[in-house]
């Protein structure tokens, strides 16, 4: 039996930079880390008096005996794209529901990629199966994803991501002082919005936007945004991060109007009065978690003014996905 785990991830800055139609023209870059919060998928050898070849265990049950009768999209390509062929029992797990803005879809690729490669016996680097990834969800499934989920769950840690506009990806680790490590993680607070969307459809417009350059200008401020919160993050000054946010959600919930809605201004509001310093909706939009910079000194206040149950903290991730016999 294989278990993989794949880390979820936070993406602070540079959202929207990392679609192939943007980097491919001006280059992109993303501030992001990986989380201790993952998607697990479990792989056995299928039990030898069941009649069908794949068994799949996520929200639903499939049992099948072909990789076409497969309804999961995710596993229809990613099986299709190794042309996997051995019978199978796959069980999914997830730490948080999916489509909540945390990447888990790309997550969730990232995670079989490494559990089939670990199955068949063959070495992948974390780098070759954020690739894999990426083609599998870009091109087999044609889905609208960019190329930072993929990237930040296979690799882990906390990093700055560079996307050339040759296609190539890069990535620097962030290795902040200890002290500051904590402080910084210990002020994250991920807040529920209470709403689960599919990101694929949310980004559709902001893509097809990418393309025809009408967006370009707030793009391009994005881009920009993330360059200076690099700096303030390299000279550990936590209170300009926390600001950016701010300025970064600003820009990007006007590239289109599916990413917010009174709800979710709300919801921004009420964590501002609370304490947070710094907010932003993550993921493509519409719902699902917001990001809150909450100060040291303005903790106890948060946690006992936002509405209890709907909040958690997060540590960083180092290792990126893993896989092991169990």
């Amino acid at each position: 039996m294989i278990l993989s785990s794949a880390p979820l991830r936070i993406s602070f800055f540079g959202g929207g930079t990392d679609y192939p139609s943007y980097y491919k023209k001006y280059g992109g870059k993303v501030i992001s880390t990986a989380i201790d919060k993952y998607v697990h998928v479990i792989l056995k050898n299928k039990a030898p008096f069941n009649e069908e070849k794949f068994i799949l265990c996520y929200s639903s049950i499939e049992k099948c005996n072909s990789i076409d009768e497969i309804k999961h999209p995710g596993i229809r390509a990613t099986l299709s794209y190794l042309k996997f062929q051995k019978p199978l029992e796959m069980h999914i797990i997830g730490d948080i529901p999916a489509k909540t803005g945390l990447g888990s879809s790309s997550c969730f690729t990232v995670a079989l990629l490494k559990a089939l490669y670990t199955y068949m016996g063959e070495k992948r680097s974390q780098r070759e199966i954020a690739f894999d990834a990426m083609r599998i969800e870009q091109s087999l499934m044609n889905d609208n994803v960019g190329s930072q989920d993929q990237y930040a769950s296979a690799i882990g840690d906390l990093n700055e991501i560079i996307f050339a506009t040759t296609g190539e990806i890069t990535h620097t680790a962030l290795n902040l002082p200890l002290e500051i490590e904590s402080e910084f993680f210990s002020s994250l607070y991920l807040c529920f919005t209470g709403v689960k969307r599919l990101a694929s459809n949310v980004a559709l417009e902001q893509i097809n936007k990418i393309e025809n350059g009408s967006i370009d200008q707030q793009t391009h401020e994005l881009s920009q945004i993330a360059k200076a919160a690099l700096v303030a993050l390299k000279n550990h000054n936590l209170h300009e991060f926390a600001h950016l946010l701010n300025e970064t959600w600003k820009v990007k919930r006007l590239l289109t109007n599916k990413i917010s809605n009174k709800e979710i201004d709300e919801i921004y509001e009420h964590g501002i009065n609370c304490g947070a310093t710094g907010g932003k909706l993550l993921g493509a939009g519409g719902g699902g978690f917001f990001l809150f910079f909450v100060p040291i000194s303005k903790k106890l206040e948060f946690e006992t003014s936002y509405r209890a149950g709907t909040f958690l903290q997060v540590n960083k991730c180092k290792k990126g996905v893993v896989a092991k016999l169990i």
